[in-house]
């Protein structure tokens, strides 16, 4: 079964949120907010292949959303539609200057919406999804790079415990155990990740391959 792509929503109205649902939360994978920080921090963790970004919000605008999004590496190939009711030439310009990709005016067409929406979201390139794996690749070594720090203090506190008390508590030597365990636990999740079977960017890449083989 092919994977859905990945919509993020950002506008402040909730009939607007509730229409995008309408259109297109059946053929895609759609996460809705509100704000510009939510949209942020969604952003990161969902990595959406396209965010319909509304510029009136009520924290931070459309303008700051984007800029943001531009300049984070887990996210340079995904695409950005901006909405706003205005209309003026001046308003898509600045759009455009902030990353924008498409601009689209409120009230906007639920066919045009949808037409904006497939013509962006075409088969990734190659560079595209090469550039996804490495992401991720670089993702996973800070995370296993954590994990092997989280174990040197609890190393450090058990080599510490038995030079100094050979009669180490046995409350204390399960504590350190499970901390030990834990962490090992964590990096053996990590490196399964980064196998075929367990790597979904690397399933990617690959599936991509093919269609342009």
């Amino acid at each position: 079964m092919q994977e859905k792509s990945k919509i993020l929503a950002v506008d402040d109205n909730s009939i607007n949120l509730a229409v995008i649902k309408e259109l297109l939360g059946s053929q895609y994978d759609l996460i809705t907010v509100s704000t510009g920080i939510d949209a942020l921090k969604i952003a990161q963790e969902f990595r959406p292949d396209l965010i319909i970004l509304d510029i009136m919000l009520p924290d931070i605008d459309g303008y700051e959303v984007c800029q943001q999004i531009r300049k984070s590496s887990l996210l340079s190939y995904t695409k950005i539609i901006m909405v706003s009711a205005k209309a003026m030439a001046s308003e898509r310009l600045k759009g455009y200057q902030v990353g924008a990709d498409d601009y689209l005016t409120k009230p906007f067409d639920g066919e045009e919406l949808l037409a904006k929406v497939c013509a962006h979201l075409r088969p990734k390139p190659i560079k595209a999804i090469q550039q996804d794996e490495q992401n991720l690749l670089n993702t996973l070594y800070d995370k296993i790079n954590a994990v092997l720090n989280s174990l040197i203090k609890p190393l450090f506190e058990l080599a510490q415990t038995l030079e100094s008390d050979e009669n180490i508590s046995i409350d204390k030597g399960k504590r350190l155990a499970e901390q030990l365990n834990s962490c090992i636990n964590e990096l053996q999740n990590l490196c399964e990740m980064t196998t075929p079977s367990g790597n979904s960017e690397n399933q990617q890449v690959e599936a991509g391959a093919s269609e342009y083989a």
